[in-house]
């Protein structure tokens, strides 16, 4: 997935949970998860790595809001808020740099480079 295709991915993701938020408030809690690690682990495929890693760095976000969640005292929201700033934090620094990089410049082990807007590369018939 080139870049383009990641940001107009990202931009529809975001309006679509947007959209859903009074309707179904859960796709703020969870919801975007699944959606978000396969455009992410797909935009990792153009860059020759495992798509694993984009479900790795959410993991990592919520294992740090388990932790923080499980060891502050009740009553502590300040903590609580600060954990979810960082994890936001973190995983928004991942969305800019995948953003960012450019893809490989030639195919790797996922398959040709993304070319352009064409969904379907001419070798494929």
């Amino acid at each position: 997935m080139n870049r383009r295709y990641f940001w107009a991915g990202f931009v529809l993701l975001a309006l679509a949970t947007a959209a859903a938020r009074d309707a179904y408030p859960w796709v703020l809690n969870g919801g975007f998860v699944l959606p978000w690690v396969l455009l992410h682990g797909g935009r990792l495929h153009d860059l020759g790595v495992r798509g694993l890693w984009a479900a790795g760095a959410v993991t990592v976000a919520l294992v740090v809001l388990i932790v923080v969640a499980v060891s502050i005292p009740a009553g502590s929201p300040m903590v609580a808020g600060l954990a979810a700033a960082v994890s936001f934090l973190g995983l928004a620094i991942f969305t800019l740099w995948l953003g960012a990089r450019p893809g490989d410049p030639g195919p790797n082990r996922f398959g040709p480079r993304p070319d352009g807007w064409r969904l379907f590369s001419a070798e494929a018939g």
